[in-house]
């Protein structure tokens, strides 16, 4: 990328456990992130998309509840663990 990188040696973090890193690290390498994997949280208490675990309401009412959810935990877990994501 250019001189006017502003992702450059910032940290992005992925949370999941399905995969999606082997689709999306590699579409963000090129913007020369520090990428971080978080695959601890399970968020399918708020409903999966094939129905499995019901979900009240539509994905996209979900999404704020599951957002607020894992950043809290990537708080808790770097306060716990003494890791800093977001450098």
């Amino acid at each position: 990328m250019g001189s006017n990188n502003i992702f450059k040696n910032r940290t992005a973090v992925l949370i999941t456990k399905h995969k999606k890193e082997e689709v999306i690290f590699p579409v963000l390498e090129p913007m020369e992130m520090n990428l971080k994997l978080l695959d601890s949280i399970d968020s399918v208490t708020f409903g999966t998309l094939n129905g499995d675990i019901y979900r009240t309401g539509t994905q996209l009412e979900a999404e704020p509840y599951q957002d607020r959810f894992k950043l809290n935990k990537i708080f808790a877990e770097s306060v716990l663990n003494k890791k800093l994501w977001f450098s």
